[in-house]
């Protein structure tokens, strides 16, 4: 974890946040937290940072390149619990320089992640790491935490810092498939992440992005697979196997 910033405060937020709509004055509330709000027009994701003195709401515009975007950098994120400005058991990730909350989990949200992390600790043995809902560092501005993300081992590598890539990310789509499917996959794809998938909780299938092009921060091929199907996992020299898709998905 990069070095706290200790002084950052609300003043300072105000100033890091150069894009802020909609400031409105209201009565203080006793703790930093913070909201998410339904996609609008045009895949535009909206959140909002409630701090000691005002309700500011942000958007995101899924188009905007993430090299481009304005906001908080890795070290100043990681410096917020420090500052009092998010709480240590709120979940949140830093999306191209922007702190975005994540809504409390379903239980058939909760129930895919496990799935997925036992499929892919299976497949991948001891020569990779699986790691559920953990952040990762890709860049100045992101630090998402996948739910599900495979990673070089061995774990000892990140007892001091987190993990700079990964070999595959895995994002549990419900309420939140607008997001993975603009957003994170931009991401991802910057930051060189070779496959990213999409376990599409709403239709049943998954989307499967690879073929990277880290200047469009886009990926090239995109399939969709239903049950019945089979996902060849190869992840470098050492990890080659097929996985049913149907173990990622609920039985019906």
């Amino acid at each position: 974890m990069m070095g706290p910033l200790s002084h950052l405060g609300r003043a300072s937020l105000a100033r890091a946040l150069p894009s802020l709509r909609g400031s409105t004055s209201g009565a203080q509330p006793p703790r930093p937290s913070r909201r998410l709000f339904p996609a609008g027009p045009n895949g535009v994701y909206a959140a909002s940072i409630i701090d000691n003195a005002a309700t500011r709401s942000f958007y995101i515009r899924m188009t905007q390149t993430p090299q481009t975007c304005t906001g908080y950098r890795a070290e100043e994120y990681f410096g917020l619990v420090d500052a009092g400005l998010i709480s240590p058991d709120e979940r949140c990730e830093l999306l191209a320089g922007w702190v975005v909350a994540m809504a409390p989990q379903s239980p058939r949200h909760a129930n895919a992640v496990w799935r997925a992390t036992n499929v892919l600790t299976r497949a991948v043995g001891s020569d990779a790491v699986v790691r559920a809902q953990l952040p990762l560092l890709l860049g100045e501005t992101n630090v998402p935490e996948p739910d599900v993300a495979v990673v070089v081992g061995p774990a000892a590598l990140y007892e001091e810092a987190h993990p700079s890539s990964a070999l595959l990310c895995v994002e549990i789509a419900d309420s939140s498939l607008i997001q993975d499917r603009f957003t994170k996959s931009r991401i991802y794809a910057a930051a060189g992440v070779p496959e990213f998938w999409i376990v599409n909780l709403r239709e049943r299938v998954v989307e499967i992005l690879c073929d990277h092009d880290c200047e469009r921060s886009r990926y090239r091929e995109r399939r969709v697979v239903h049950p019945g199907d089979s996902i060849d996992l190869r992840l470098g020299a050492d990890i080659n196997s097929r996985l049913a898709v149907a173990d990622l998905l609920a039985p019906e």
